[in-house]
């Protein structure tokens, strides 16, 4: 058997898409030399250029990878395979550890197999192949495994010879290790906050409609989203009009200036945790609008707005256990920002054409907001003669190392990382669901691959359609919540979880108590293997329970402890171990504690409201 099919043969049996994906559409290049070196190791010539080294292909591969990783990263992403050199050298330095290869020309790909064997290589589990793929794929793989460190090794030549490619599949990369930092920091920092504002809207969750009774309700209708960056001013003084022919969906951020316009939306997305975000919501008195949200939004939303409420089905471990017994089914995408809401919120509502009013990404014209908004009286306020205003203006406009991006118009706008998550998110959605179109009204917002441009007049020549928009607005308000389900049935699903959360409070004293004894027998030399069992037994009972997700969630410092604990250098594998249980297990113990504490109060508070919520 050649080189060449013993290659073939290894990479059709590992990945069985091979032969009709990359084989019956491809033929390998004629261009690629193969060339012996000094050291017996062949090296390959490709127009002239050398992939690896002339002398010694090997140890330039160990030397690279050596100067690249540690071997603690969760995977290493190998950007141009070249002969296989560089991947091997991974795998001797970590050779459990995931090595994913991109290679950008499957015809370069197939030149190479008549090398050298590689099977060595591509008979691995923890190897995968992305062959001419776009970025996407890539961090849909990374993503479904979760990896967060992840080291990009690039082939010298390759990188170069390709280096659109890479730089696309990079960009992709690095937008999703971006988003998965500020989901990391966000978790960190809103984590209790979520759980508490969710106890606190349990009777709001006992009388919510569900977001699928919105799916396909606007078919046939154009929306206008309404976002809160700088140029929805741009948009103010047609709004009375463009009402007349959109349904109009607005986020939070852009209440205060519909409100001073005398202007109701047909629909207000909130989804924010945070107190100060509720007080964009000051001025609206809206009644009419259907208000869609998320069991962990602040509870004062509620205590504001009067219309009917639709949960989007939650994220968060505690709130899907307990939409079980509600009424509360359907999507809200999360993609960050109740924009990202917003828009998914359109779609999932049928509308097949989005136009987007302040949907900018950046900072046109150095700005943040839109004029007047509460985020401007908040720094007004807050401004003294030492900290003035304009000082606290450029802190939130610099804080996230802003930087310069192409307009959709094709000029330049200032923009930050935050921001650039959202882009990935939009483009993401724009390419998953094609047949929605989407514009913008402004062309000083970021460039959007996707996003089209609209104009005013052209807006304003659609038929008028409000009349059916209210018609489908009323249905929904009218429509009642699906039958089967009753404040009764969340007031059982409240005492379930109670019940559930005493046990596994329960067993993660017993693992606490049982690990101090572990620690004072082996102390003073005594056996402890039954404490260990005891453990063990333990450890079964808190992954069966089905509220252990819930405790985890609020867990976050405490896994952060354990992974960035430094090896013991005396090598006592077991004490280290039962040093990481230990924190574990308070972890969750002061978890547990958290919801049970929250929870108690909570219906003891709110059961005369609720008619015996407890």
């Amino acid at each position: 058997m050649t080189v060449y099919r013993r290659n073939l043969h290894c990479l059709c049996a590992k990945f069985p898409g091979f032969k009709k994906d990359i084989l019956d559409n491809y033929t390998p290049k004629e261009n690629l030399e193969k060339l012996d070196t000094p050291s017996g190791s062949p090296t390959a010539i490709l127009d002239g250029l050398y992939l690896h080294s002339r002398n010694d292909p090997v140890n330039e591969g160990h030397r690279i990878v050596e100067q690249s990783i540690t071997g603690e990263e969760d995977c290493v992403v190998l950007e141009g395979f070249g002969l296989g050199y560089l991947a091997e050298a991974v795998l001797r330095k970590a050779p459990t550890m995931p090595l994913i290869i991109v290679e950008s020309d499957p015809s370069l790909f197939l030149a190479l197999l008549s090398v050298r064997p590689l099977d060595q290589i591509f008979s691995r589990d923890n190897v995968s192949l992305l062959l001419a793929v776009e970025g996407d794929n890539l961090v849909r793989l990374v993503s479904s495994a979760g990896y967060a460190d992840i080291k990009v090794i690039r082939h010298r030549l390759l990188s170069k010879l390709y280096e659109q490619y890479f730089d696309s599949v990079e960009k992709a990369l690095a937008a999703y290790l971006a988003r998965k930092d500020i989901n990391r920091n966000t978790l960190k920092r809103f984590a209790g906050v979520w759980v508490r504002n969710l106890m606190s809207n349990l009777p709001v969750m006992a009388r919510a409609r569900g977001t699928a009774a919105l799916k396909d309700r606007f078919q046939g209708l154009p929306a206008l989203l309404l976002a809160a960056g700088p140029t929805v001013e741009e948009v103010l003084p047609f709004l009375k009009e463009l009402r007349k022919r959109f349904i109009l969906i607005s986020v939070d951020t852009c209440a205060g200036l519909l409100s001073a316009a005398g202007i109701e939306p047909d629909i207000l997305v909130v989804v924010d945790p945070q107190y100060w975000n509720t007080r964009y919501l000051d001025t609206a008195a809206f009644r009419e609008s259907l208000l869609i949200s998320e069991s962990s939004t602040h509870p004062r939303v509620f205590r504001l707005l009067k219309g009917p409420v639709f949960f989007g089905s939650s994220i968060f471990p505690l709130g899907r256990y307990l939409e079980r017994f509600t009424a509360i089914t359907g999507e809200l995408g999360a993609g960050g920002s109740v924009a990202t809401s917003a828009w998914d919120l359109a779609r999932w509502g049928g509308c097949k054409e989005i136009i987007c009013a302040g949907l900018d990404l950046g900072f046109p014209e150095m700005k943040t907001h839109y004029r007047g908004c509460f985020f401007e009286h908040l720094q007004l306020a807050a401004g003294t003669r030492l900290v003035p205003t304009e000082l606290e203006a450029y802190k939130a406009l610099h804080s996230a190392d802003p930087f310069y991006e192409p307009s959709l118009g094709g000029e330049r706008v200032l923009t930050d990382h935050r921001l650039k998550v959202y882009k990935w998110w939009f483009e993401n959605q724009f390419r998953t669901y094609s047949q929605v179109t989407t514009r913008s009204l402004s062309l000083q917002g970021l460039y959007l691959e996707g996003l089209g441009q609209a104009s005013m007049e052209e807006l304003l020549s659609y038929p008028q359609c409000r009349e059916e928009i209210d018609r489908r607005v009323r249905e929904i308000q009218l429509t009642a919540a699906p039958a089967g389900k009753t404040p009764d049935d969340l007031t059982r699903g409240i005492r379930k979880l109670r019940e559930a959360l005493e046990d596994l409070e329960q067993a993660a004293n017993k693992g606490l108590s049982t690990l101090t004894e572990i620690h004072e027998k082996r102390d003073r030399g005594k056996d402890f293997s039954r404490e260990l069992e005891l453990l063990d037994a333990l450890d079964r009972e808190i992954l069966s329970s089905e509220t252990k997700d819930l405790a985890g969630f609020l867990m976050q410092d405490f896994i952060s402890m354990i992974t960035s604990r430094k090896e013991d250098p005396e090598g006592k594998g077991r004490t280290d171990a039962l040093v990481s249980t230990r924190i574990l297990y308070e972890g969750l113990k002061e978890a547990l504690e958290y919801h049970l504490d929250l929870l108690n109060r909570t219906v003891q508070k709110r059961s005369e409201v609720t008619g015996g919520l407890q």
